[in-house]
């Protein structure tokens, strides 16, 4: 072999060798983007989740609160510590319903139900859906993603549904 056949020879393995590196990096470039993408998307699903979670457990939390005699049983605005609507077994009285209502405000309320960074809305509604009373903030939740939940109660002896809903509060600052 002479020697322009050598470098002939040479300069074509040498552009071999870039090609197979520029192959070899466009192929890790498509693999990484690929990785990175799926942990972006599995990493925001995930935190959806939680955030899920972290929701539904704070509606049941309240529903199981405002379900319970509260503390002290006998509770006022000015003494309680845990404001439960019942006086037994999901029997509401329209006297503890008044008493959050009428003289407990949101916040204090919210405080109390340990629902930092949360709103919540209470509706009792007779059976067949006429509104017996309201608490909470009430706003449109339209693009909020809000967990709801229903309880069938006895209010004053009569069954009646109670409606929960909590969703987060916005962010201001």
């Amino acid at each position: 072999m002479g020697e322009s056949e050598y470098r002939m020879f040479n300069g074509k393995r040498g552009q071999s060798i870039i090609l197979d590196l520029f192959t070899a990096l466009f192929v890790f470039l498509i693999v990484f983007i690929a990785i990175i993408l799926l942990f972006n998307f599995y990493s925001n699903r995930l935190r959806d989740e939680i955030f899920r979670g972290e929701l539904r457990d704070k509606a049941f939390m309240l529903g199981e609160i405002i379900l319970s005699t509260g503390k002290p049983v006998d509770w006022t605005a000015s003494n309680v510590e845990i404001i439960g609507l019942t006086t037994h077994d999901r029997h509401i009285t329209q006297a503890r319903f008044n008493e959050l209502k009428d003289n407990i405000a949101y916040a204090d309320a919210k405080d109390l139900f340990g629902l930092g960074g949360f709103d919540f809305y209470l509706r009792l509604l007779e059976i067949d859906g006429e509104i017996i009373g309201e608490y909470g903030n009430d706003i449109d939740l339209r693009g909020k993603e809000v967990v709801s939940l229903r309880r069938i109660v006895f209010y004053e002896g009569q069954a009646a549904r109670l409606d929960v809903r909590v969703w987060r509060a916005p962010i201001i600052g």
